[in-house]
């Protein structure tokens, strides 16, 4: 952790700041935040610990407030509150210079109290520094049809983009994509300057039953989460996961560095160029998602289907927070990128 830290000294802009949580460390957020007692332990320590280890704050990645993570995730009614609480008191601890992030939900309505349906983003962002939208995963194989994995906008009605199939925004207030997570948050409280959008440096993958539209918004089948639409993924996902709670499965992600061809146990579908696919495989850029596809009938013995982000789509989703007025963007994550391709891409999308 010392030579992450000691980074700054090289780049005095940099800041350095530890991440606690994240979709398979969130068990236990929801009983410290119930707690006054745990929440002034928890404090206490996460203070300690920036100051012994040199960080300059602190981003919570609490997935989710109220439920919504994995299955045996501690949740309570009353988390969305308590996590305003919590919040508080980690500002008053840490007093007003050290910075306090947020990994969230593109959906807002996590962040409304469960019982009483109010909106507490006021409330939360009195305390933080800024907040990062976690502007990815919105579709993967827990649906029954392909779909992107973070597109920057949704189909326009009456226009010839295909349309996405309603039972993949089953539960959602509105299609998701880059534009509309982001206009809800600032429709919800935040201050555009107070935000970030999240980039992929990866992408998710769908086993189909159709090439049309080069296999977007096509039925699944196989297994997925637990036996329903996925695919394996790239070489990394050929063994299945097991989450905290017990369930194993195999994820369908690719990194892009793996797309790109790093060490796939078959042929890697742009091994020819960032925007070229290889033999077997067929692209499709979609402009109103600026989200490429690939298409193959045979991976694994299964019709695939693989939607991600490029050079081309990093760069519109990076123009378009700078566009937003946004702080800035987020990655997921760095190591996934291959030569530098996609940050190069989002550094260019931001002029700079």
């Amino acid at each position: 952790m010392r030579k992450f830290t000691a980074q700054r000294y090289k780049y005095p802009n940099l800041k350095a700041i530890i991440s606690i949580g994240g979709w398979s460390g969130s068990l236990h957020f929801s009983t410290i935040a119930k707690s006054p007692a745990l929440i002034q332990t928890f404090v206490k320590n996460v203070h300690t610990f920036l100051d012994t280890e040199g960080f300059d704050g602190v981003d919570i990645d609490w997935e989710y407030p109220g439920g919504g993570g994995v299955t045996c995730n501690a949740v309570d009614d009353s988390d969305v509150s308590n996590f305003v609480n919590l919040l508080a008191a980690l500002r008053a601890e840490l007093g007003p210079d050290r910075t306090i992030s947020l990994a969230v939900s593109a959906e807002v309505e996590h962040y409304f109290d469960k019982k009483t349906k109010v909106n507490r983003i006021p409330d939360i962002m009195k305390y933080v520094s800024y907040v990062q939208v976690m502007s990815y995963d919105f579709y993967g194989s827990w649906n029954n049809f392909s779909d992107f994995n973070s597109p920057l906008n949704s189909p326009r009605n009456g226009t010839n983009d295909p349309q996405e199939p309603p039972s993949n925004n089953a539960g959602y207030s509105q299609p998701l994509s880059q534009t509309s997570s982001i206009a809800a948050w600032i429709a919800a409280g935040a201050k555009p300057s107070q935000l970030t959008n999240g980039l992929a440096f990866y992408g998710r993958s769908w086993s189909v039953t159709s090439n049309v539209n080069n296999g977007l918004y096509q039925p699944c089948k196989g297994a997925d989460q637990n036996d329903g639409c996925g695919v394996i993924g790239d070489y990394l996902d050929t063994a299945k996961w097991t989450d905290k709670c017990g369930l194993s499965y195999n994820s369908g992600v690719w990194m892009y560095l793996n797309l790109r061809g790093a060490g796939q146990q078959t042929a890697a579908p742009l091994a020819k160029g960032a925007t070229t696919a290889s033999n077997g495989w067929t692209r499709e850029y979609f402009d109103f998602a600026q989200n490429p596809t690939l298409y193959t009938p045979n991976y694994l013995n299964r019709p695939t289907f693989v939607a991600y982000d490029d050079p081309i789509s990093i760069k519109a989703k990076a123009a378009f927070a700078k566009s937003a007025g946004l702080g800035g963007t987020m990655i997921w994550e760095l190591s996934q990128d291959f030569g530098g391709e996609l940050i190069t891409a989002a550094k260019a999308g931001w002029g700079v």
